[in-house]
């Protein structure tokens, strides 16, 4: 069991951290999620990550919901 301060889970947090923005990063990409464009020559923002924050970012749509 890991537990709040121990050594391990800072690094636990930052794996899960990852995986789970490469899993967003994956679902933009297949057109699962859309996320929102500022400049039609990149890519959509779908999430952004600082520290232990995350803020997911999507359009509605019908497909989406």
């Amino acid at each position: 069991m890991v537990r709040q301060g121990c050594p391990l889970s800072s690094f636990l947090f930052v794996l899960m951290e990852n995986a789970l923005s490469r899993k967003l990063e994956k679902e933009r990409e297949r057109g699962m999620i859309e996320g929102i464009q500022f400049i039609k020559e990149t890519k959509g923002l779908n999430h952004s990550q600082f520290a232990d924050d995350t803020l997911m970012i999507g359009g509605a749509s019908p497909t989406v919901a």
